[in-house]
């Protein structure tokens, strides 16, 4: 699964910010910041084959969703 938004369109509303509540919401309703993790950065890495070993590591990443 690999989380995206349209929010970079006109009038859409600010990308970050939209993708900030929306991750949000997902929280709330239960998912797990690591499944978000996943869902936002490792998996679409993946998809592009991107190396992904450092997006795993969590003592060296500064993350909004920790």
């Amino acid at each position: 699964i690999v989380l995206s938004s349209d929010l970079g369109l006109k009038n859409a509303g600010w990308p970050i910010e939209g993708m900030s509540v929306f991750l949000n919401l997902l929280r709330e309703a239960g998912v797990a910041s690591d499944d978000l993790k996943q869902m936002i950065s490792i998996n679409p890495a993946t998809l592009m084959g991107l190396k992904t070993d450092h997006l795993s590591d969590n003592s060296n990443s500064r993350s909004a969703l920790s």
